[in-house]
């Protein structure tokens, strides 16, 4: 009995995993993937990449919306925004987490219309529990 026991809860515990889906735009850089929620940046003034929205039948005037929120409340957004990456201008603070966003905007008979923001949601399936979690895309900045 035991050891049918011990074979379910090893079975249980090699079916456990994390499920990863991305909503909206997926970044390129920094690279987001299971391993990696939280990327270091190599610079204060990172070159944030984004996939290029697709979805442009019928749309015009198609641009991006950046906003870009430290731990601390800084916050920058920048709007209109036509290539599918900023490098930020002004240096950020060292060694401080930010959070960033980015959406599609454009217009539809003239009409002014916008994807969702991007964010990734996370299924952690465990033999005890499970956890579902949903964020932004997440960098720290490098040491002084």
């Amino acid at each position: 009995m035991k050891r049918i026991a011990i074979v379910s809860v090893c079975a249980c515990m090699a079916m456990s995993g994390c499920i990863y889906i991305s909503h909206g735009l997926d970044p390129i850089y920094p690279k987001y993937d299971l391993g990696n929620r939280n990327s270091r940046v190599n610079t204060l003034k990172p070159r944030l990449e984004w996939e290029a929205y697709t979805d442009v039948s019928g749309k015009e005037n198609l641009r991006y919306q950046l906003e870009i929120i430290s731990e601390k409340g800084q916050r920058i957004f920048k709007d209109d925004l036509r290539e599918t990456y900023y490098a930020v201008e002004d240096p950020l603070e060292p060694d401080i987490d930010y959070q960033w966003r980015v959406r599609a905007t454009w217009t539809v008979d003239g009409k002014p219309e916008s994807s969702k923001w991007n964010y990734r949601t996370q299924l952690l399936l465990t033999p005890i529990n499970w956890l579902w979690s949903g964020r932004t895309y997440v960098f720290t900045t490098p040491l002084k």
